[in-house]
């Protein structure tokens, strides 16, 4: 069974996904295809990164994930295939595979071939997609190891102040904060400890409850752990990014007692 994921900013205003995906049906008759999001925030290859880096593993192995954010309509233009952890990652090489992956010289990937033929990069993506699951790669493409570096954020913990500083990830369709902070880096830093969060953009917002699910009995804003592994800043059915103006990028601190 062929599996195929999209993500894309493309939103779903205008018929660009789904002439891809048709397009994609008639390329891989039968291909499973499975939308991850078409909401990322326009050419925001960071969140794409982020989000995607953390979704993957629901799919089976030899799953393949097509990024399409702030993907240029150019024709000289050409896409990169990665495989990493029995998957396979195709998009263009603007910097998303060194924030998705550690060591991105060494992965495995491969480039269209810039000799080929003179069509668009979107064409050029459903080729390399029907390539793959037709062992036809090596054919028309060459191994690839020239990443593009880009910088890299994750949530630091100062062991001195007794701190983590994370910062929003993106907000959700509701309206939470999804932060970068992992719950793992959370509860092995809280063992057990009081905390307080806060967003120096958001002065008045001060949490100090978490739950591991969404708590309908709480009124106040809090933290929670979701579904990718990550902290989440939730008011139960209320939209807390609005409420408390929290937009992507804030900083998000949390201090342990």
């Amino acid at each position: 069974m062929k599996t195929v994921t999209l993500i894309s900013d493309w939103k779903l205003k205008d018929p660009y996904v789904a002439m891809f995906k048709a397009k994609l049906a008639s390329m891989l008759p039968g291909a499973q295809q499975y939308d991850i999001t078409h909401a990322i925030d326009l050419f925001n290859i960071e969140q794409t990164a982020f989000i995607l880096k953390n979704s993957y593993k629901a799919f089976p192995a030899h799953t393949l994930h097509i990024i399409l954010t702030d993907a240029p309509m150019a024709n000289n233009v050409f896409p990169v295939l990665v495989e990493y952890d029995k998957h396979y990652f195709l998009g263009e090489d603007n910097g998303i595979f060194s924030m998705m992956f550690d060591n991105p010289e060494q992965l495995r990937a491969c480039q269209y071939h810039p000799t080929i033929d003179n069509s668009g990069y979107v064409d050029k993506l459903l080729e390399m997609a029907r390539w793959l699951f037709t062992d036809q790669l090596q054919d028309h493409t060459s191994p690839y190891s020239s990443f593009k570096l880009s910088l890299k954020r994750t949530a630091l913990y100062e062991p001195q102040l007794n701190k983590i500083t994370g910062r929003v990830a993106y907000i959700d369709a509701v309206c939470n904060a999804v932060t970068d902070i992992p719950v793992s880096m959370f509860e092995e830093v809280r063992n057990g400890r009081p905390f307080v969060a806060t967003l120096p953009s958001s002065p008045y917002l001060r949490i100090t409850k978490c739950y591991e699910h969404y708590n309908k009995t709480e009124k106040e804003a809090f933290l929670v752990y979701n579904q990718l592994g990550y902290v989440e800043i939730a008011m139960y059915r209320s939209n807390v990014a609005v409420l408390a103006d929290i937009k992507v990028d804030d900083t998000v601190e949390i201090i342990f007692g």
